[in-house]
């Protein structure tokens, strides 16, 4: 399960996680950013891998995502915001396959220079999109993660006879620079389809296993004393005891008692009971 999580994290650490959606068949013409949300989210409630992590970081429920796309309304890294508690634990945003994508919001919307770490090409299954041009719906057209007032998702070009829907796209395999929000160029979100970004909500690492208690030392067995009478016969010179049997589950000593003089004796003795009967 590791192998899509992050490494070299310790328990209480801050991240996120990022991937491009299997699906590149989402249109561009809806203006609210909710709808774009739900789609990531759909997306990964489909993942193979869902369970896995979630149950791995010990999470009581779904991981929530956001689009990272910007509407008329919401910039895109309003929207999903890297970083959002501005933690000194945070370590970054990674991708499902355990690469960096960026160290903060500063990297994560540099721009031109020098741009994220790695592009956000690992779908929500932990798989590779392959190579060649991918296109992703964004709405961005800034490098910073906003747009100009243009291109945004749901926006109607009115420069063209009749009106058409244009969007920005970025470029899935491409780390360069702003390439991966918006290299794709503006084009048509209602008769063109694309993938999606999604950036989780703020997640924390779980905390280390303690060490494993040592085991108690045993505990060696109490000694106990036994009285033990019986009738003695007189100028007899050795007194077998009774009844051996009585004797089971002790360390057994020897078997006779001299005998001293008269025909009733009290005699302590000592034996150590065998602490597994």
């Amino acid at each position: 399960m590791t192998s899509y999580l992050p490494t070299g994290l310790s328990g209480g650490d801050k991240f996120q996680l990022a991937f491009i959606t299997s699906s590149s068949g989402f249109y561009a013409i809806d203006v609210n950013i909710s709808d774009y949300n739900t789609k990531v989210n759909t997306a990964w409630t489909s993942s193979s891998i869902k369970n896995d992590i979630e149950t791995y970081l010990d999470l009581s429920s779904s991981i929530i995502w956001k689009c990272i796309g910007s509407t008329d309304a919401i910039h895109a890294k309003n929207n999903a915001v890297v970083d959002p508690s501005s933690s000194i634990d945070f370590q970054g945003v990674y991708r499902l396959d355990q690469t960096k994508v960026a160290v903060d919001d500063t990297e994560m919307w540099s721009g031109n220079t020098p741009g994220i770490q790695a592009p956000i090409n690992i779908d929500e299954n932990g798989s590779s999109i392959g190579g060649g041009t991918h296109y992703v719906w964004t709405g961005t057209d800034l490098g910073n993660g906003t747009n100009s007032g243009a291109f945004y998702f749901g926006y109607l070009d009115m420069s063209f006879d009749p009106a058409e829907f244009a969007t920005t796209q970025g470029l899935a395999n491409s780390s360069s620079g702003e390439n991966w929000l918006l290299g794709g160029g503006p084009n048509n979100g209602e008769n063109t389809t694309a993938s999606l970004y999604a950036l989780s909500e703020e997640l924390t690492w779980p905390a280390d296993d303690p060490p494993p208690p040592e085991p108690d030392e045993p505990v060696p067995p109490t000694p106990k004393n036994l009285q033990i009478k019986w009738n003695s016969v007189k100028n007899s010179k050795y007194i077998r005891f009774p009844y051996e049997s009585a004797f089971d589950g002790l360390v057994e000593q020897t078997s006779f008692v001299e005998y001293t003089d008269g025909y009733h004796k009290k005699i302590n003795i000592e034996k150590t009971q065998d602490p597994t009967k």
